[in-house]
């Protein structure tokens, strides 16, 4: 059960193993097996990200950035950049479709379109729903062409074959 689980995520986290760290601050984050806790779990997110896994460099990018954004803080929305970057180095589909968000609206780093169309379409092309409308809106926001705004709509088809409800 879910509060079994969470107490071997937190025996294994004291052990500093990262996936645990990762898993024990969803399950902060989210409220699971213990109180709702997200300044708590962004300590852990952030803990499992300087130890390398990819998933916590993106969850606690995330952590940053909105936090960035609420306090129109540009530090902040840099280092959120950095981590999504991170992530998205290491193949992170949602790591890959942050760092193209960030790149294409110029958050934390410099605006750069060509960069990312390459990060939204690699993660939307590795089944990430989330990316596909994404990617898609990207096309129809920037590409005037016919077979950029076709393409953009095959890929708001597969983001709605795959049940993503931003895609309706």
């Amino acid at each position: 059960d879910k509060q079994q689980a969470g107490h071997y995520y937190q025996k294994a986290e004291a052990k500093k193993h990262i996936n645990a760290m990762y898993c024990y601050a969803i399950m902060l984050f989210y409220g699971e097996c213990f109180d709702l806790n997200k300044a708590k779990a962004a300590i852990y997110f952030k803990k499992s990200a300087d130890l390398g896994n990819s998933e916590g460099e993106n969850k606690y990018g995330v952590i940053l950035m909105k936090e960035g954004k609420k306090e129109n803080n540009e530090a902040k929305q840099k280092i959120a950049a950095t981590f999504f970057e991170k992530s998205a180095n290491k193949r992170n589909i949602h790591g890959m479709c942050n760092y193209g968000i960030a790149l294409e609206n110029g958050y934390g780093v410099e605006r750069d379109m060509k960069k990312a169309e390459e990060y939204l379409k690699k993660s939307a092309d590795l089944g990430y729903s989330h990316a596909c409308v994404k990617y898609a809106l990207f096309l129809f926001r920037n590409k005037e062409d016919v077979g950029s705004r076709n393409a953009g709509l095959e890929y708001m088809k597969k983001a709605m074959n795959e049940g993503s409800g931003e895609a309706y």
